[in-house]
């Protein structure tokens, strides 16, 4: 209370804050944004996964009959896991962490958040043949590599990995044009889109966590120069030129290898579940490529299949695991022998999908790989939507809160 000059007494009203609480825009754009992307990415990894994936493996092994177009649920399958799955882990990490990895200041800010739903609707409209849902997705990935060249060019701490980060999704950016159940173009795509973007995105996990090195210098220039080759060889080759391309790859893993430091890293293959994780998935990117050296039934669909689910799968598993304990203060998503457990498990996945067609496997192995994938897959998703509707909530109360405060 104040007094004026001939003493009487004021009461003085406070008058509520100018400032409106954030709204959810706001505090969303604020916050981190790759819980988002990756609860939705997992969503649609069991639809890909499951619902389409462990399906058709079953009518390939006749187990299940045939219900529909086989090409066209292959088509579908496609589709889902390459832009619904890994396509929303790929632009949630480079939305949240892009400028760490590349070391510039990236300012994506609130774009992803309103990107976000425009390019899962452009990736649902896909599943339905629309050419304007392709357009979608492709500009979604355009936009991200315009923007890293536009900041990258003034100077980054790290450009190499800007290179890497910009010609994957360049290649992403023309995959919705590809036809995708073709091997080759899957091939393309896993390989020269969303591989080269692993590569990029897995030395900064290999560095900080694993005890590896950044990859930099003549070995990483050797490197870019090596997978650049093997790219256009995947690219302009032909089937009659396997044996080039796998040695091509080959020789990308290993100067990859060999420049963030494998014997240094190695070791946490028996220390942890990341780096049981990132160690067994680099060892199935080289046998995916091996088999296609020196297997008697080697394919490029084969190559793919290995690749996606012993290389990138475990990747994506472990990465976003990662992350996502970060953001919710725990050092593991899921308990730590449970996350041991179910990354052990998922080896029967390559394993089963590579040697039925190399080794002959008898058929019931089949139902192995689909209970691996499934207890696996269920597990993870339900972990990483249980975090994200923790989140929801925190920042649900934290609303609330500001809102109180504002009208004291």
């Amino acid at each position: 209370m104040n007094k004026t000059a001939d003493g009487q007494t004021l009461v003085q009203i406070n008058r509520p804050s100018q400032r409106c609480p954030a709204s959810w825009h706001e505090r969303a754009a604020n916050g981190p944004m790759v819980d988002k992307f990756f609860a939705l990415g997992a969503l649609f990894g069991v639809v890909g996964t499951l619902g389409y994936g462990l399906y058709l493996w079953l009518v390939f092994n006749n187990l299940l009959p045939l219900v529909g177009s086989y090409p066209e649920l292959r088509r579908v399958h496609a589709l889902v896991q390459i832009f619904l799955f890994f396509g929303l882990f790929v632009l949630g990490f480079v939305s949240q962490a892009g400028g760490k990895m590349l070391g510039a200041d990236l300012r994506f800010a609130k774009i992803p958040l309103v990107l976000l739903p425009v390019y899962v609707l452009g990736g649902i409209a896909m599943l339905f043949g629309q050419f304007w849902g392709a357009c979608i997705v492709s500009a979604s990935f355009s936009c991200y590599a315009i923007r890293i060249c536009h900041v990258c060019i003034g100077g980054c701490e790290h450009p190499l990995q800007a290179v890497l980060t910009v010609l994957g999704l360049s290649i992403l950016a023309i995959s919705p044009f590809l036809s995708l159940e073709n091997p080759t173009s899957a091939l393309i795509v896993m390989w020269g889109g969303y591989g080269t973007l692993l590569f990029a995105a897995s030395g900064q996990f290999i560095d900080s966590f694993l005890g590896g090195s950044t990859l930099a210098g003549r070995a990483g220039v050797l490197f870019l120069v090596l997978h650049v080759i093997g790219v256009l060889l995947l690219v302009f080759g032909s089937a009659s030129k396997l044996k080039y391309i796998a040695v091509a790859a080959l020789a990308v893993l290993l100067v990859y290898l060999f420049a963030t430091s494998f014997h240094k890293w190695v070791s946490s293959f028996c220390m942890n579940p990341f780096g049981f994780a990132v160690v067994s998935g680099y060892l199935w990117a080289t046998a995916a490529w091996a088999v296609l050296l020196v297997g008697r039934h080697a394919s490029f669909d084969l190559t793919v299949h290995i690749l996606a689910t012993g290389w990138a799968a475990t990747l994506i598993l472990a990465i976003s695991s990662q992350v996502i304990a970060f953001l919710t203060g725990r050092k593991y998503l899921l308990p730590r022998n449970l996350w041991w457990t179910l990354l052990a498990v998922w080896q029967l996945v390559p394993l089963g999908r590579g040697a039925f067609h190399l080794f002959g496997i008898p058929s019931w192995f089949s139902l192995v790989v689909a209970a691996s994938s499934t207890a696996v897959m269920m597990c993870w998703a339900t972990s990483i939507c249980r975090a994200e509707w923790t989140m929801l909530r925190l920042q649900s109360v934290l609303q609330k809160g500001e809102a109180l405060k504002s009208c004291g």
